[in-house]
């Protein structure tokens, strides 16, 4: 995993906007003034429970057979689970 500052991560309720760790350790201000900061700040607070359910269902994608009457290419599904995650750790 990367060295990233372990979750949760919360959002401020106050301006300016701030994203903290759980030990209040300050991640990132992403900005309170355009009307963009707040929603981009929640996907920031996001990212760690976001990583860690990517995580889940990529293991879980891997270990499923590959049924073509599905409908769903899972070996594709997969490759674009782990991108997100080598993005995320890089």
């Amino acid at each position: 995993m990367s060295g990233h500052t372990p979750g949760p991560w919360t959002l401020s309720s106050t301006y300016p906007l701030h994203v903290t760790a759980a030990g209040g350790e300050y991640i990132v201000s992403p900005g309170g003034i355009m009307p963009s900061g707040k929603a981009n700040a929640r996907l920031i607070a996001a990212a760690p429970d976001l990583l860690t359910a990517v995580l889940l269902a990529a293991d879980y994608f891997e270990r499923l057979p590959q049924f073509p009457d599905r409908g769903v290419d899972i070996k594709a599904v997969t490759l674009a689970l782990r991108a997100a995650i080598a993005k995320a750790e890089a």
